[in-house]
């Protein structure tokens, strides 16, 4: 395994708790201000082995109304084992 997917291994399983992590390492890709309309930004989302993952970064922010339910329902689309984690 190659450092960066180890690390990213570590992350999605210990941070994250994904199942799946080992696999998902060797596959993922990882963008941030992810667009999901003209006006939502997903701050980081995980993608790969069939997932889609996305993470909001809430530090001195507030939500924007209905914003996370937004950005859950998106992903819900792409990858029916969305979950929600705080």
């Amino acid at each position: 395994m190659e450092k960066e997917a180890f690390i990213w291994n570590i992350f999605l399983k210990d941070v994250l708790h994904e199942p799946d992590a080992a696999a998902l390492s060797q596959t993922l890709s990882v963008y941030k201000e992810y667009p999901i309309d003209e006006e939502r930004r997903i701050d980081i989302v995980f993608t790969g082995n069939g997932r889609f993952i996305p993470v909001e970064v809430k530090i001195y922010a507030g939500e924007q109304q209905a914003q996370c339910c937004d950005y859950y329902q998106y992903a819900i689309k792409r990858d029916k084992n969305t979950y929600v984690s705080i």
